[in-house]
């Protein structure tokens, strides 16, 4: 029997096609057990008695509640034709429910089958009609079938394609057969002729099985895709495609046991050892290159085939990026990205890895975040639990993780103990890591010592290319000698060589001699530092002003711009956003880009770079810093003053940033290479200006008004929307994504404005409540915040109640405090860790609530399995419960949010740890009000 599933993700196109495979075959499993019932033949058994009918009409009566269940949850203009046919075999089932319930049984015998039972009630007309009218719906289904497997303007077949598609894109490693099971369904439903009626139902039963084989296939495919994408973010491969590939033949000498007189051991430790390999490294130095040169080179798939011997071999990486988004420098998404290329080449471990996710399908799965708690979990289990599996890692950047450098060494380490683990790291030489790696006998290399050959290959071939130099060291050999002092004055660091050869290479028209030649070397200062210092001086006293604008911005956005924001800066219309909707073709833009290209050149030589990840035929050119080092130098106190000397006072990065975003918008209205998130307009207006300014209020109405004519409103009344797994009517959407995000930043007399001046009355947000926003913060789009807070601002819930919101309103079958309750559980780990740095933010949440009205007695099912010890934590360490004299409303509070969040047979147990933990006073206070 083909499974129902009730749908309210944002997955429903191809769900629903699923659903719709699913009640055809429950028709085709009714149509055979009907038709099985009028066949001639007898019985398996001798007699059919009171007992098969009364299971017969049990199973008609489970088969229609079955088509009901798939028709709910299918839109009512999706596979029109299926639903007239299930309702069709709906009044056929029920007239044989009823046919049953009249046949009077005889005593002591039964009859030879379920046709002689019918005949002792109904004509021989009557049977015969019955059957004609099943043939005639067996027909009609094979054809619809057909129909939706073969067309490809088809539901069913879009779908199907898509979840193939989606399988293919998350490049799973692992059997498909969607497509097989598919074409195996359309050969049987070709079928018209059959030497027997027998046969006939024999196929039919075949039918009804390969449909449920292709609706499970389905399921299961979308299920491992919804899990992989719970685990993408924004960025997760990017740091590691923007790393520059190797030049040439470079750093191959990795993969040999010696080099230039040292040893190596990572072709050793590749094919045989465990534990940590380290490779460290001055600060440019290649590193990062290197880590991609040996992901990509197949030897090293090869090599560390010995080391797995007969077990299955996964290697998976991370880079981490300090200027890159919050998860592409925290622990969360080094998990998530490991696990991520784990389970695309471990299918099978899904299930058991993230059990919640499969339980929550198809049920709010899109929304569905990943604690910390959780993901180290399902890390842990993997890597411990897997003993038919050998892990390598490869992880890039550990320097550039953010937060304490000892700690991720610790985590790392830790990692390696399995002896089905082992992973190669890379970072700078510091302290933390000398301790944790060369002192726990990790392999390691340090880089530099070893560049030395690679440096000169470069430099040769950089040079080469240039026909004037072939000319110049055609006639004097002595440009040899200048390219070997290249090589000693870098030190191993090819960051610098590539600064000194772009140098060289632009200044070579004026190297008339060898001996101009040599003394250009000799100027270039050893050390980066001094030569980004050298490159801020070099910069013409005409462009100082918007050189240094260009730097600021660029440090104000983490190196994360769009190319196109320094347009109102090198156009010297710093107020872009008060211009008209006046959208760029894509061929102006590329040739704008190539002029404010060359012009970036002009003002900020090579501290900055331009990429387009997706080609020159997209339109999204990016700027960002050429390297760490280059950010990590602006961002001193004295260079950084530098920069604020060269621009006028009134200059402000963010707040010219903040414009330019929604000047952006205005030009590239349309295309998702330019979609900027309303947050990224929010957090510089908050830099700029703060949360109460008029002039950030004007901003961000600029940008609420742009947002509105640039997304067309959707049409969503008969469609349904998962607010957390639960069902919302969402009526035509209108764009308030700035609202929206104010709410969630905590923009407070922002929102009281927009909310007070909101015309009538409409306060919705896409079918939301303003409250609802603020409490739990669900994502608008694909494109939403990349850190949204976890816990709610005072503040902000305060300010919405005043102005009229209610906790109580309902969305759906629940209301806001319901759902916020159901969100604290879900997300209770992260919860308990950031408590432990603000614990009273979110019970002054619950307190605030409480007061307003709602029920205190509110549960959830879930809630039987809430972390007593957290809750235990966050009640005794607010101020409520520490001061339960501080107010008549505070044990009242304290105590509501106790009794709400903990089931019954736990008070006890809270009530006992508070006496061991010795706090007479919190005890004193549980045991009044529990009596109480």
């Amino acid at each position: 029997r083909g499974v129902s599933c009730p749908l309210f993700s944002s997955r429903a196109h191809e769900m629903e096609a699923l659903v719709a495979i699913g009640l055809a075959g429950n028709i085709a499993t009714f149509l055979d057990c009907s038709l099985r019932v009028f066949s001639t033949s007898r019985q398996v058994r001798n007699t059919v008695d009171k007992q098969d009918l009364q299971y017969l009409a049990t199973e008609l009566d489970s088969l229609c509640s079955q088509f009901r269940q798939d028709q709910r949850s299918l839109p009512h203009e999706h596979d029109l034709a299926l639903k007239g046919i299930s309702n069709r075999c709906q009044k056929i089932a029920q007239q044989l429910i009823d046919a049953i319930n009249q046949i009077t049984y005889p005593a002591g015998r039964g009859w030879p089958s379920y046709r002689a039972a019918l005949k002792s009630i109904w004509k021989d007309r009557e049977i015969r009609d019955m059957e004609n009218r099943l043939k005639e719906l067996t027909n009609l289904l094979q054809l619809q079938l057909l129909a939706g497997l073969k067309d490809g303007q088809s539901n069913i077949h879009s779908s199907l394609e898509n979840i193939s598609n989606q399988y293919r894109t998350h490049q799973v490693e692992g059997p498909n057969e969607l497509d097989s099971l598919r074409q195996t369904l359309i050969a049987d439903l070709k079928k018209t002729r059959y030497p027997t009626p027998t046969d006939r139902i024999k196929e039919l039963g075949r039918v009804s099985e390969h449909i449920t084989c292709l609706q499970n296939e389905g399921i299961r495919i979308d299920q491992h895709c919804a899990c992989l994408a719970s685990l993408k973010y924004e960025g997760m491969i990017h740091r590691r495609q923007n790393v520059r590939d190797a030049h040439g033949n470079t750093f191959q000498w990795i993969f040999s046991q010696k080099h230039q007189g040292e040893r190596v051991g990572f072709k050793n430790w590749l094919e045989k050892e465990n534990g940590a390999y380290w490779i460290t490294g001055r600060a440019g130095s290649g590193k990062s290159t290197l880590m991609k040169t040996i992901l990509a080179d197949d030897k090293t798939g090869k090599m560390l085939s010995e080391w797995a011997e007969e077990k299955k071999l996964v290697v998976a990486n991370h880079f981490f990026w300090r200027m890159g988004t919050d998860l592409q420098k925290t622990q969360e998404g080094l998990l998530r990205s490991l696990l991520d290329e784990v389970l695309r080449n471990c299918p099978e471990l899904m299930r058991s890895v993230a059990p919640e996710l499969f339980e929550l399908y198809p049920f709010h799965i899109d929304t569905y975040q990943w604690s910390f708690s959780e993901l180290k979990q399902a890390f842990d289990n993997v890597i411990q639990g897997t003993l038919s599996v050998k892990f390598c890692f490869f992880i890039d950047g550990v320097d550039e993780y953010m937060g304490e450098p000892r700690e991720i060494a610790k985590v790392l380490n830790d990692i390696g103990l399995s002896p089905n683990v082992k992973h190669c790291l890379a970072s700078r030489p510091w302290n933390a890591f000398e301790e944790e790696f060369r002192n726990n006998n990790a392999g390691m290399m340090e880089l530099h010592v070893h560049t030395n050959e690679d440096i000169r290959s470069y430099v040769r071939d950089k040079l080469e290319k240039d026909k004037l130099y072939q000319r110049l060291r055609a006639t004097d050999h002595r440009y040899e000698d200048a390219v070997q002092s290249i090589v000693q004055k870098a030190k191993g660091v090819f960051l610098w060589v590539f600064l000194v050869v772009n140098s060289l290479h632009n200044s070579l028209p004026d190297a008339y001699t060898v001996e101009d030649f040599q003394r250009r070397v000799d100027a270039f200062p050893e050390e980066l530092e001094q030569y980004f210092t050298e490159m801020l001086k070099g910069v013409h006293e005409t462009h100082h002003e918007q050189s240094s604008e260009i730097l600021l911005m660029a440090l104000e956005a983490n190196g994360r711009l769009p190319l196109a924001c320094l347009l109102p800066v090198m156009e010297r219309d710093l107020d872009s956003m008060r211009k008209a909707i006046e959208p760029m073709t894509a061929s102006q833009w590329h040739d704008k880009a190539q002029d404010m290209i060359k012009r970036l050149r002009a003002r900020c030589l090579d501290l900055l770079e331009v990429s387009n990840p997706n080609g020159e035929a997209d339109l999204g050119y990016s700027l960002d810093f050429l390297h760490r080092t280059v950010y990590d130098y602006l961002s001193e106190p004295d260079v950084h003053n530098i920069l604020r000397g060269r621009v006028d006072a009134s200059f402000n990065p963010p707040l010219v940033l903040a414009k330019s975003l929604v000047g952006l918008m205005k030009v590239f209205p349309e295309h998702q290479s330019h979609f900027v998130p309303p947050h990224w307009i929010i957090g510089h207006v908050e830099r700029a200006v703060g949360r109460n300014s008029e002039v950030g209020f004007e901003i961000l109405d600029e940008a609420e008004r742009v947002y509105r004519i640039i997304w067309p409103r959707k049409q969503t009344t008969a469609a349904k929307k998962s607010v957390l797994g639960m069902t919302v009517a969402s009526k035509e959407r209108r764009c308030d994504l700035i609202l929206e995000s104010a709410i969630q930043m905590g923009f407070d007399r922002y929102v009281a404005s927009r909310l007070h001046n909101c015309e009538d009355n409409d306060w919705n947000i896409d079918g939301r409540p303003p409250l609802l926003s603020a409490l739990v913060f669900p994502p608008t789009s694909d494109n939403s915040m990349d850190k949204q807070p976890k816990i709610p601002e005072p503040d902000m819930v305060q300010t919405l109640l005043d102005l009229g919101a209610s906790a109580s309103q309902k969305v759906g079958d629940h209301s806001v405090w319901h759902i916020f309750l159901r969100k604290s559980w879900e997300l209770r780990a992260e919860y308990e860790v950031q408590l432990a740095e603000n614990h009273s933010q979110w019970l002054g949440v619950v307190a605030i609530l409480l007061r307003s009205g709602v029920d205190p007695n509110c549960r959830l099912h879930e809630m039987k399995r809430f972390r007593t010890p957290m809750m235990h934590g966050v009640i005794e360490r607010s101020n409520v419960a520490q001061n339960p004299g501080s107010g008549p409303s505070a044990p009242k509070c304290g105590w509501d949010l106790f009794h709400a969040m903990c089931s019954h047979d736990e008070t006890a147990y809270l009530m006992e740890q508070t006496r061991l933990r010795g706090n007479p006073s919190l005890l004193s206070l549980f045991t009044t009000l529990s009596l109480g």
